[in-house]
């Protein structure tokens, strides 16, 4: 069996591969999971929310830098699940 032949796969709705008798599953399935985005005026709060819980856990507070780090990486378009991840971090 020539390697390119496996390794070539379509970007269509390919949900499993067979290779080499194996199942290799598609992990392209976030297409079917719908965001709802925030406004832009609780998106900019949030930022400068995750912002200031930046610069705080950098000084004082080593216990919430984890959580602070992902939500830095989440500031550029937040949902609603994000939202919720800062509510708990504030709390």
């Amino acid at each position: 069996m020539n390697t390119t032949n496996v390794w070539q796969m379509k970007q269509s709705t390919v949900s499993n591969v067979q290779l080499y008798g194996m199942h290799v599953v598609d992990l392209k399935i976030s297409h079917a999971i719908k965001k709802v985005t925030l406004p832009k005026t609780t998106s900019q709060s949030s930022h400068h929310l995750v912002t200031k819980l930046f610069y705080l856990s950098r000084k004082s507070r080593q216990d919430i830098l984890t959580a602070v780090a992902f939500l830095c990486t989440r500031v550029q378009s937040p949902d609603k699940d994000d939202y919720k991840k800062l509510a708990r971090v504030m709390q």
